[in-house]
This record gives C-alpha cells, sequence and structure tokens, in this order.
C-alpha cells in the first residue's frame, strides 16, 4: 500500500513504492504547481519500478519547468508474506538498494587517480588515452547531472557550478592537446592534466558534495540520474 500525504510543497510517502503502486505516484504530483520534495523517510519498500516513478517524474516535471527533489529515501526493508520468501526479499534488496551517486563520482576519482599513478611509473600512450577516455565521460556526467542538481538546490550553487565548469574547460583544453600531441609532448601534458584534475577533485569532495547532501539532493536518486548520464556519454563516445 502507498499513502501519499501533502504538506504544501513536501509530498510524505509511506509504505510501498512498488510495481503495483508505482503507477499512483506519477499521478498524485502530477497536480501539483511549483517545485516539490518528495520525503520517503518512512518507505518500506521500494523496488525497481517506484525508483523508476521517482526519476520519470523528476524529468517530466523539469521538462514543464518545475523540480522535484526526493530526500531521506532509505530503501532497507522488503515485506516477506509468503513461505520461502526470505530468499527472494534477499534478491530484490541486492537489486533495488540504490548506488550512492556521491560515492559512483568518487570511485571514479579513485579510478583515475590509479591510472595517473601507473602512468607515472610506466608512461605508456595507451595508458594516457585511457585516462582522457575516463575523463571525458566523467565531465559528460556530472554536467548532466551533477551541475544541475547543484545549481538547483544549493546556496550559491551557480558560482559553485560555473567555477566546476571552468575546470572542467581547461581539462578539456589538456586532453585535446593531449590527442594531437607529439610523444616528446605527451608526459608534461598528462602530468599537467593530473594538477588540474586533482584541484578539481580536492574542490568536489570536500566542498560541492557534502554542500549537497545537506542540502537535500538525495544519493540514490542522484545515482539514477548518474547511471543514465553514463550510459548516454558512453554511447556518445564510443560513435
Amino acid at each position: 500500500m502507498l499513502d501519499v500525504r501533502t504538506n504544501g510543497p513536501v509530498f510524505e510517502v509511506s509504505g510501498s513504492l512498488d510495481a503495483d503502486t508505482a503507477p499512483r505516484f506519477p499521478e498524485a504530483v502530477r497536480r501539483t504547481d511549483g517545485d516539490i520534495r518528495v520525503d520517503g523517510s518512512r518507505l518500506q519498500r521500494l523496488d525497481g519500478a517506484g525508483l523508476t516513478a521517482l526519476v520519470v517524474a523528476r524529468r517530466v516535471r523539469r521538462e514543464r519547468g518545475r523540480e522535484l527533489v526526493v530526500v531521506s529515501v532509505s530503501p532497507r526493508r522488503c515485506a516477506a508474506s509468503a513461505p520461502g520468501a526470505r530468499s527472494c526479499t534477499a534478491r530484490h534488496h541486492r537489486r533495488t538498494t540504490m548506488a550512492d551517486g556521491y560515492e559512483m563520482l568518487s570511485e571514479d576519482h579513485r579510478e583515475v587517480e590509479r591510472l595517473f599513478d601507473t602512468y607515472r611509473h610506466d608512461p605508456e600512450d595507451s595508458i594516457a588515452r585511457d585516462i582522457c577516455s575516463r575523463l571525458s565521460v566523467h565531465t559528460r556526467v556530472e554536467e548532466a547531472a551533477l551541475y544541475p542538481a547543484l545549481r538547483r538546490y544549493v546556496d550559491g550553487g551557480d558560482d559553485l557550478a560555473d567555477v566546476a565548469e571552468q575546470e572542467h574547460a581547461a581539462a578539456k583544453s589538456i586532453i585535446a592537446r593531449i590527442d594531437g600531441s607529439s610523444p616528446e609532448q605527451l608526459f608534461d601534458l598528462v602530468t599537467e592534466l593530473r594538477s588540474e584534475v586533482e584541484h578539481h577533485v580536492e574542490s568536489e569532495e570536500s566542498e560541492l558534495f557534502p554542500q549537497m547532501r545537506e542540502s537535500g539532493v538525495d544519493a540514490g536518486v542522484l545515482g539514477a540520474e548518474i547511471a543514465g548520464a553514463r550510459r548516454v556519454a558512453e554511447a556518445n563516445t564510443a560513435r
């Protein structure tokens, strides 16, 4: 059962948001003007259909110039209602617990750092190209999924996003130079790129991510947005 209660712009959602109840959710928010904040702290169950309903509702509202932000979603329990449901519930939990978007981006950062370390000790052209490819995807993902939320929900977010995008532009410029560089230039350019990326990562992880969490940008919903943006970015890179 899904219960949706409104308190001004806040929608308090409790019970189950799953394949059975998810079709009700978009209709519940469609009639509301202005921005919406969905409080999912009382949700007991959330499956793939429920997550899809949240993401779709958010995209639809954005297309109409409105916003929907989800806070306090913590899908930790699934109902076991029939004999033998224990193993099914465990599979369901593994499948539907949402990835933390901030951790996803931080892991991208760690992977690129490992590649930079590898290149420093073994400066192969293929490693440099791999670094550039990963960074190209990562910057597109952040610009599509992270910075719009930063601008929308964090005080001073426009300024923070502007700075971050300027740092992206600097990194992209170096990557373009790497693409056309001679072997003699490559090591110095990769070193320059590493310095630019390290500064950017430090700023994001120490300043942007904490401020976004404190402003209520839900890690799970952000993770879903990042996953979608990554699929698009990787598809475009492969062309």
